[in-house]
């Protein structure tokens, strides 16, 4: 597929450690290299990878991952942001 926005995953590799950023070189061929015809497909590769509609969050290691916005029929996936993961606290947690 087209890899757009590939700067943020460099940046995230060049700020990271030697492992993560080995993670991000490897996603980024596996990205590149392979085509997916949808969400389905997608997640054959990437089984613990949330999908959202035509948006995917994959993890890199505990803290940090990548999200990507991807349109199948053409081919293409922009990096919407790589780096730490935002967490939401759980709600309606009172005593």
């Amino acid at each position: 597929m087209k890899l757009m926005g590939t700067v943020r995953l460099q940046h995230l590799a060049q700020r990271g450690t030697a492992e993560l950023a080995g993670a991000v070189a490897a996603l980024s061929a596996e990205l590149r290299t392979i085509v997916w015809n949808g969400p389905k497909a997608f997640l054959q590769s990437y089984p613990s990878a949330k999908v959202d509609g035509q948006r995917i969050e994959i993890a890199l290691d505990e803290t940090h991952c990548v999200r990507l916005l991807v349109n199948y029929e053409m081919g293409h996936m922009l990096v919407e942001s790589a780096g730490p993961r935002v967490t939401r606290a759980k709600e309606g947690k009172r005593k």
